[in-house]
């Protein structure tokens, strides 16, 4: 028997949380969420509400420090009067545990839904909400910011050394694909590289639209 791992934790969800990284998305969605918006894995936790959930999860799943928005909501329809109060549920729970909050962002139903095609996912059959702007939140993962930012700069510069061999740079949509391929991870994983690349320094604009590593300058021929 573990020591201190909630009631609420089913093993199929703790198996997940161990075998997720960098740029991986989990799903909280209320037992209203359609089949047609859900990824093959799903973990049901019938009986539970998706705040009872966030709260649980956050206690060993820290979000993203390297995306600027690591929490997904679904926007309210445009004209819609409704407020979703529980939102404000849901971020005082995040400042429980991240100093920055969920750092949330609201996107359209479609774009959320199809990012729920591509998420891991903990379906929650507590409240089941009327309106789909309270029903799901996307988490992207991260790591503890203290242990890990080093690690990851080196893998960055790793991977960008693998990259951009060539002085005169990629563009952006030749970097994300080299980055996927190298780095074999997913295309938004991919361009979650190159930002972070940039923002480290690692990357730097070399004219012409494209990206090089920082050092390196272009001769008039590669120009």
């Amino acid at each position: 028997m573990l020591k201190n791992i909630p009631g609420l934790m089913p093993p199929e969800l703790m198996k997940i949380l161990l075998e997720m990284g960098h740029g991986d998305e989990l799903l909280l969605c209320d037992g209203n969420y359609p089949k047609f918006g859900c990824p093959e894995r799903c973990v049901r936790m019938d009986g539970h509400g998706i705040s009872e959930i966030l709260d649980m999860l956050l206690k060993f799943y820290p979000l993203d420090s390297y995306v600027e928005h690591p929490a997904i909501l679904m926007a309210v329809l445009a004209g819609d009067p409704y407020k979703p109060e529980i939102w404000d549920e849901y971020r005082m729970i995040g400042k429980r545990y991240e100093a920055d909050g969920l750092r949330e962002q609201a996107v359209e139903k479609p774009e959320f839904y199809e990012r729920g095609r591509h998420c891991y996912i903990a379906k929650a059959d507590g409240h089941r909400f009327k309106w789909d702007a309270t029903a799901g939140m996307h988490l992207s993962v991260g790591t503890a910011r203290e242990e890990k930012v080093a690690e990851r700069t080196e893998l960055l510069r790793r991977v960008a050394l693998d990259v951009f061999t060539n002085p005169a740079g990629l563009k952006y949509g030749e970097a994300v694909e080299a980055i996927k391929i190298t780095a074999n991870c997913s295309l938004r994983c991919a361009e979650n590289y190159h930002r972070d690349m940039k923002r480290t320094g690692i990357l730097v604009a070399v004219g012409g639209g494209r990206w090089g590593l920082a050092g390196y300058s272009i001769s008039p021929k590669a120009a």
